[in-house]
């Protein structure tokens, strides 16, 4: 009985490792999509204005002008 303990504990970790690179590769993931969309707000939508906002959460991307929205698009 003591000798297939340490095989639960073998499959425990090996799910538990899956789990975490699962996680990770999902945030990187998460964060490079984020950052492509900020990169074609500024150079795609607000190309020409003085200052931009993008929204990750909504997607949004909002350009400025003395501190006025002047375009608002949804980025793809």
């Amino acid at each position: 009985m003591e000798k297939t303990g340490w095989k639960i504990i073998a499959i425990i970790f090996i799910i538990l490792f899956i789990l975490e690179t699962m996680f990770l590769i999902w945030a990187f993931n998460l964060g490079e999509q984020a950052e492509v969309n900020e990169s074609k707000c500024v150079y795609s939508i607000c190309d020409g204005f003085k200052s931009y906002q993008y929204d990750q959460y909504s997607n949004m991307c909002y350009c400025f002008v003395n501190g006025e929205v002047i375009k608002e698009k949804y980025v793809d």
